[in-house]
């Protein structure tokens, strides 16, 4: 705004400025939790989730993979709030996403250790 001229902010841009960071920082939480979700309930089933919204999916890698820097993007752009947000969730999904690997090679190695048994 500054750029444009504006020096002056009156009470009505103020709330204006104010209800769009609420409203953006809403929006990221919500996307974040839709991943998290996602990642919880491809652990507990032991499959991946590839359902996009409305049945397609919009990115050819996941998104979530990208978070750190754009974390980092955000905090340096001065929307620290999201842009720490964004770093924090990246690491719980870098978790998350071992902890599927991981459990993904354990199945693997059991179904591979167990002998098939022959029926008396």
């Amino acid at each position: 705004m500054r750029l444009s001229g504006v020096t002056v902010l009156t009470p009505w841009t103020v709330v204006a400025l104010y209800t769009g960071a609420v409203a953006g920082m809403v929006g990221v939480n919500l996307f974040l939790l839709g991943i998290v979700f996602n990642y919880l309930i491809a652990l507990f089933r032991g499959r991946p989730v590839q359902q996009g919204l409305f049945g397609r999916k919009f990115f050819d890698s996941p998104l979530d993979r990208h978070f750190g820097w754009m974390g980092i993007g955000s905090f340096l752009a001065g929307l620290a709030i999201t842009g720490v947000a964004l770093v924090i969730f990246w690491i719980i999904f870098r978790v998350l996403d071992e902890l599927n690997t991981q459990s993904a090679r354990e199945d693997q190695s059991i179904g591979q250790d167990q002998e098939p048994k022959a029926f008396a």
